[in-house]
């Protein structure tokens, strides 16, 4: 009888120091299509390097400038005695780089915007604005930004408006802006270059409609038609321009902006009060007369 002698297979370890990704913020879902992803080191925005989405949706480099991104380790024979390769790996890389990681979406459903990091990074990357995960989630993300081209997914609630700096009067770019019902916030947009902004958000539970509505019906009793549904809607905003102003704006800038009030008046000054969005029908955010919003950081005289 033939016997086969056993043989250790070798075991290769393939480690990335920095996994990305990136939610959209109306679904609330994971998105690894149409996005270009680039990553440079912060003193050398000429080393560009493209990231890749892995079969998980998370987007990882190889060879990112001055880090040796993958690492082929071999893990010791005797595991209770020597660290794994994964653990040698973040116990051997313990110096960071920072680097800054591009991302714009080729479709143009989200707007572009860079953020900073420093590499190695151990687990999914966590923003550092967003408390809602731990660090080494699996569930860490950054946030993708509608665009005002972006079509609306069936369901959702629409309100746009076209923001001009209330000093300037040119177009207020990048500002954040927040959708708020009920004492809470319901939805978050940033305006881009042209200053047009889109906040997108899924319509709150009727009131008191009827499901038969809009056609009247005996069965509706004293409900409201569904069309004819409102809920009252009031609005945040931070803005901090630039001058010049980018075509591309750092994340954690954006986060951190003055707040803001949004004017429908200059002279004298009127700000925007809540508004009411009714079903199946999009919110315009503007004045009587015009189409413009102004906007201006509190903080401005």
């Amino acid at each position: 009888m033939k016997t086969e002698e056993a043989r250790d297979l070798e075991l290769l370890t393939i480690i990335s120091p920095l996994g990305i990704r990136f939610r959209d913020s109306l679904t609330g879902t994971f998105v690894d299509d149409g996005l270009s992803v680039i990553a440079y080191p912060e003193s050398d925005p000429l080393s560009r390097t493209i990231a890749f989405a892995n079969r998980k949706g998370v987007f990882v480099f190889r060879d990112l400038p001055g880090l040796q991104e993958v690492v082929r380790q071999t893990p010791a024979p005797d595991s209770s005695e020597h660290p794994t390769a994964d653990e040698s790996f973040w116990i051997k890389n313990t110096e960071v780089r920072r680097m800054v990681v591009e991302v714009q979406d080729e479709r143009k459903r989200y707007h572009p915007f860079e953020v900073s990091i420093d590499v190695p990074n151990k687990g999914f990357f966590r923003w550092a604005f967003d408390t809602e995960v731990s660090p080494l989630s699996a569930d860490a993300w950054v946030p993708l930004f509608s665009t005002p081209s972006r079509i609306a997914p069936a369901g959702m609630a629409v309100i746009r408006a076209e923001l001009l700096d209330a000093v300037t009067g040119k177009p207020a770019a990048w500002a954040l802006v927040e959708a708020i019902m009920g004492g809470s916030v319901k939805s978050r947009g940033l305006s881009g270059t042209d200053g047009q902004l889109v906040l997108m958000l899924p319509y709150p539970e009727p009131k008191n409609a009827s499901i038969l509505s809009p056609v009247e019906s005996p069965l509706s009793g004293e409900r409201t038609p569904l069309l004819s549904e409102g809920w009252e809607v009031s609005f945040g905003a931070y803005y901090s321009p630039l001058s010049p102003t980018p075509t591309i704006r750092d994340l954690d800038e954006v986060a951190s902006q003055s707040r803001a009030m949004l004017l429908t008046e200059l002279s004298p000054p009127t700000e925007l009060g809540a508004r009411t969005l009714n079903f199946g029908k999009e919110l315009i955010l503007k004045p009587d007369s015009g189409s413009n919003l102004w906007i201006t950081p509190l903080s401005t005289p």
